[in-house]
Formats: C-alpha cells, sequence, structure tokens
C-alpha cells in the first residue's frame, strides 16, 4: 500500500483488534496503514519495522482490521504522543466511530520477534526490561 497520511485525504482509516467491533471508542488508535492495523490487531507490547518488514510480539493468534466509516475530520485525531512509529503512521480517536470489518487475520510466525532479539533490543535500550520480563511470564513467550 501507498504510504501517504494526509488528514482529510481519502484513503481510508483503519483500526487492528483481537476483538470483533461495530464501534471504535474514543481514544483508540488508527492509521491509514492497513499493514500497521493488521499487526496491531494482534495487540502486541513490542512493534519494530521500517514500513516494508514488521515484526511484533503477538500475542493474539486471530486478529480482525476495521475501516472506519465516515468522514474522518482533523478535529477527529490527535497524533499518538511519543510514538515509535514513523510521524503520521498512527493516532489518536477524539470520537467515538462506527466500522466495518475488513479482514481476519493470523498471526504469521515469521513475524514473531524471538526471545533473543528481544533481549538484544534491551541491551540496545530500545525497549524496558521489565516489559521484556511482562511479555515471557503473562504471554508464556514460545518463540526462542
Amino acid at each position: 500500500m501507498e504510504k501517504s497520511n494526509q488528514i482529510g485525504s481519502d484513503k481510508p482509516w483503519y483500526h487492528g483488534s483481537p476483538q470483533k467491533l461495530t464501534r471504535l471508542k474514543a481514544g483508540s488508535t488508527i492509521t491509514q496503514q492497513f499493514e500497521i492495523a493488521r499487526i496491531f490487531s494482534h495487540k502486541p507490547a513490542v512493534v519494530v519495522g521500517n514500513g516494508a518488514k514488521w515484526k511484533h510480539t503477538g500475542p493474539f493468534i486471530k486478529g480482525f482490521v476495521y475501516r472506519l466509516l465516515g468522514l474522518v475530520c482533523k478535529n477527529d485525531i490527535v497524533a499518538v504522543p511519543n510514538s515509535t512509529m514513523s510521524k503520521g503512521d498512527e493516532w489518536n480517536t477524539r470520537r467515538e466511530f462506527r466500522l466495518e470489518l475488513v479482514a481476519e487475520t493470523i498471526v504469521n510466525p515469521a513475524e514473531l520477534l524471538t526471545k533473543h532479539e528481544l533481549k538484544e533490543m534491551v541491551k540496545r535500550g530500545e525497549v524496558d526490561k521489565t516489559v521484556i520480563e511482562t511479555i515471557f511470564k503473562k504471554q508464556q513467550y514460545n518463540n526462542p
């Protein structure tokens, strides 16, 4: 998909979730990048990528990608503060939106970060050690 994040453009806005939804609450995260919504449909604690290749921590195997229905105006969204995504890739909603399901997703095992990769990210200071420990403990992380 082409990378363009112009507010008010005719590109669709997406939300990814492991839950079946019909409405999106204010404060939810949206994007105009389908692949980002697909990754976030698995509710990962850690996501790394450059727009072409993404890796993440899961944990949900199945997810859903939704398209927001109706016009998304400049006053309806705000950029996610301290986002690690490229500028303009991640926004928070300021109001509720109706949703349309556009895809069901399954985790691609090749996209999952390994324990080794996560530990290296901690060493480089890219991820807080407590986040990784929580992932390993709560998710019973099985990706070596």
